[in-house]
């Protein structure tokens, strides 16, 4: 069987038990759009190094230190990645 077959029959069961299993988790526990997320739970104004948003010059320091250290292992894609986070802006 040709390989190209073989990942696309694969990415359509994954897609297909994503939704259904995405569907029985809502049915089961019920979704609540008026819920509270942990990062504004748990906000208390002291500890702000994981809720808060950062200046984009620290982020891109980061993605880029995060790059550079796994740019042996990973070649070309890194910097991918980084523009991918970059440019998401959602």
């Amino acid at each position: 069987m040709n390989t190209l077959v073989i990942v696309l029959i694969a990415a359509v069961v994954l897609v297909c038990a994503y939704a259904g299993y995405g569907r029985w988790l809502a049915k089961t526990w019920g979704v609540d759009p008026n819920a509270k997320t942990p990062a504004v739970r748990l906000e208390d104004g002291k500890d702000c190094a994981s809720f808060c948003s950062c200046p984009m010059a620290a982020f891109l320091a980061a993605s880029a230190a995060a790059s550079a250290s796994a740019w042996l292992a990973n070649g070309p894609s890194c910097p991918l990645s980084v523009l991918v986070l970059v440019l998401d802006t959602s």
